[in-house]
């Protein structure tokens, strides 16, 4: 459960990367909001995100990184390929693990003897559907998807998604999570392409994560991170506050006489909203000087 959204700028060039903060706690999945958001630095300085169980996410991108120290350090991956096959395996050896704790050795078993008996003839059908089965659903109730930002040692920026089964390399943006087929749907409309201004793409990603609390599994409050190549930084409050009252004021209807009841109280946001929020991001990031993203 949760939201997790990322796109790129061409001005920086940056990546700006949003999350939710809403977790569920055991099997009736009791909301909460916590303190330690769903953002933390990864290996090659690169920023993950994650949707999911947070103990198993947080277990896969310190094992990502344990294992990257153990590389050497001419061979170690730099680029977006690399990259995202590295996440994978440390995800695969945490899922291998995991399973192997929580499913196999509760029944006198481990991942050596269940390899060697998958291929055995013989092997008891019964135990092996069984076992299959708590595989499937500890993917189900376990697993996560990861969102990775980070920048190659040519300074392009690079956005790619991980899960047990699929690992991709995104081109502008991409959503995760439950709340991630909205956000998405909200990106494709906003037509969000890395060639438009920070301001614009802070804007868009913050307005598509907010879309996706419609999903009761992700919640309303939003942690923002600008990643540029030599540094990170938060979203400032007053910056996500001003676009938090432009999208309740103005993301829903251009018939001014149709306002709903619960909208009618709603401020209006500031005049001049979006010279405050290109004259912050202008103030972080410069833009290409092969390229146009003012608008």
């Amino acid at each position: 459960m949760t939201v997790g959204v990322a796109a790129k700028t061409v001005q920086g060039p940056a990546i700006v990367l949003m999350t939710d903060r809403q977790f569920g706690i055991g099997e009736d999945e009791l909301k909460t909001e916590e303190p330690v958001g769903k953002v933390f630095s990864a290996a090659n300085g690169w920023v993950a995100a994650y949707a999911g169980d947070p103990t198993f996410s947080e277990s896969v991108i310190a094992w990502a990184g344990t294992k990257w120290n153990e590389i050497p350090e001419g061979e170690r991956p730099t680029f977006q390929i690399g990259m995202m096959k590295h996440f994978h395996r440390a995800y695969l050896d945490q899922f291998e693990d995991a399973v192997d704790r929580n499913v196999l050795r509760p029944r006198l078993l481990n991942m050596d003897i269940w390899r060697e008996q998958i291929i055995k003839t013989g092997f008891d059908p019964a135990l092996r559907s069984e076992i299959e089965t708590e595989f499937a659903l500890y993917e189900r109730d376990h697993g996560c998807e990861l969102l990775l930002c980070g920048f190659d040692p040519r300074g392009n920026a690079h956005i790619v998604t991980v899960g047990l089964h699929e690992q991709q390399h995104e081109h502008e943006w991409a959503a995760i999570g439950t709340g991630g087929d909205i956000a998405r749907g909200r990106l494709v409309w906003q037509k969000t392409h890395q060639y438009g201004s920070l301001a614009r793409t802070v804007y868009e990603v913050f307005e598509a994560a907010s879309h996706a609390s419609m999903n009761p599994s992700v919640g309303e409050n939003i942690d923002a991170v600008l990643l540029l190549k030599d540094r990170a930084l938060d979203v400032q409050n007053g910056m996500m506050e001003l676009m938090r009252q432009v999208v309740r004021y103005r993301a829903q209807t251009p018939f001014t006489n149709s306002i709903r009841y619960e909208d009618k109280t709603v401020d209006p946001p500031p005049s001049d909203w979006q010279s405050q929020l290109m004259t912050w991001a202008n103030g972080v990031a410069d833009y290409p000087s092969n390229t146009d993203a003012s608008s």
